[in-house]
């Protein structure tokens, strides 16, 4: 036993260098969660254990008194404003900040694959994920004994959708109360960061549907004024009620109203996502479906103390709280 291995309590890091494998293999083996590693494996991480005088549950457990490991939260690549990812940040990091607590933030790859592959050779006990990785990326990660919130089997939910799909369907909801317009997604063009448009269209379409409205269109809007009136240009003269990507994309079509001379809400309505510092100065004030992320962090970390500490999985709905329509003069 080494000098320092005397002076303090061996950690899930120390059996992790002794048997040769991750932090979180640790804690899966010695959290009875083993039945994904080989037999060989758990010897190895057992016998390590029994060497240092280990005490399972150093690791997980150390999570719920406000302590962990490494800890990645890991970041679409999208503005750090967009759907409060900075108040999920902070909620998270002050949540599992402790004097033991190594909490990283990663900026995704372009490639799933390549940002799996970087955060492997970090070994993390856990990654929270704030959608920057397909499920069969996370489910690789799993597959490696990290554990993964939110949880692939229990998706974050708001009154039984997810969270793109509530955020379509609020859209809708409040551009219905226009009366006969047509509905149209203005996406965010040329941005390849965009790591929530597929998600916001997709949601758009059904809301659309189970409302019995027709299929709504698209237009893909730059963020200048003579891009997003060419944009609008294209629909003549036809009442639009306009569900934007963000605050950001609002901005843009609300600047292009005004060039070409359209009354808002009359002739077009328009609502974005984030209630933005945008969106709250914007003149008129922009109508914006805003996220408590807070409520969403504290359901991920609900999910992650159970994963790491064997506990029951809380239910994933976040309730009334999660989601609002914050009422402007653009719809």
């Amino acid at each position: 036993m080494t000098s320092l291995e005397k002076v303090r309590p061996a950690t899930a890091a120390d059996v992790a260098a002794r048997a040769g494998v991750s932090r979180a293999t640790v804690s899966h083996i010695l959290s009875g969660r083993e039945e994904r590693f080989p037999e060989p494996t758990r010897a190895r991480v057992r016998k390590a254990a029994r060497e240092l005088n280990y005490s399972p549950w150093a690791s997980g457990r150390s999570l719920v008194r406000g302590r962990s490991d490494t800890i990645v939260v890991l970041l679409p690549q999208v503005s750090i404003g967009g759907m409060r990812l900075q108040e999920t940040i902070e909620t998270l990091t002050r949540s599992l900040t402790g004097p033991d607590a190594n909490v990283v933030l990663r900026i995704a790859d372009e490639d799933a694959g390549s940002t799996v592959s970087a955060l492997l050779k970090l070994q993390p006990l856990a990654v929270v994920e704030l959608g920057a990785l397909p499920t069969k990326h996370k489910a690789l990660l799993q597959s490696h004994g990290v554990a993964v919130v939110p949880d692939i089997e229990h998706p974050v939910r708001y009154h039984g959708m997810t969270i793109d799909v509530a955020i379509g369907d609020l859209q809708v909801q409040e551009l219905g109360g226009r009366g006969d317009r047509q509905i149209v997604y203005a996406a965010l063009h040329g941005d390849k960061n965009d790591a929530y448009g597929a998600g916001r269209w997709t949601a758009l379409e059904g809301a659309c549907s189970r409302r019995g409205l027709a299929a709504p269109l698209r237009m893909d809007v730059p963020l200048d004024v003579d891009g997003a009136a060419e944009q609008i240009k294209k629909f003549g003269r036809v009442p639009l009620g306009i569900a934007a990507y963000n605050d950001e994309v609002a901005a843009a079509v609300l600047s292009a109203c005004t060039r070409l001379g359209k009354s808002v809400p009359e002739d077009i309505s328009v609502i974005g996502v984030d209630n933005s510092q945008i969106a709250r100065l914007w003149v008129p004030r922009i109508t914006s479906v805003e996220a408590d992320m807070s409520v969403f962090a504290n359901v991920a970390l609900g999910q992650l103390r159970a994963q790491l500490g064997g506990s029951e999985m809380p239910g994933p709905e976040m309730g009334n709280g999660m989601l609002r329509v914050v009422p402007g003069l653009t719809t």
